[in-house]
């Protein structure tokens, strides 16, 4: 069975969470200011009115998106083609 059928040609959108949004806020809120979180370590600037989103979608909210893709390729599901920066968010 090839490998596409066994994940019914679907793959992951994005690393997904590692904290809930709630959590994310609180661990986040008590040692950074939201100021910090509108540009990203890859020099992306994040535009957002609601200080609360900035904490709950922060990159440190998620998974680290090299693992998700390294387990993906490993599967056989993809193959890396291209490197992206982001921008702007």
């Amino acid at each position: 069975m090839a490998a596409c059928d066994t994940s019914l040609r679907s793959l992951a959108h994005g690393a997904g969470r590692k904290w809930k949004c709630g959590e994310a806020r609180a661990r986040l809120s008590a040692r950074q200011r939201s100021d910090a979180l509108r540009v990203t370590a890859l020099g992306g600037r994040v535009i957002c009115e609601d200080k609360t989103l900035l904490y709950d979608e922060a990159p440190e909210a998620y998974k680290g998106i090299d693992r998700v893709v390294a387990d993906l390729v490993e599967a056989g599901l993809c193959r890396v083609i291209a490197t992206l920066r982001p921008v702007l968010t």
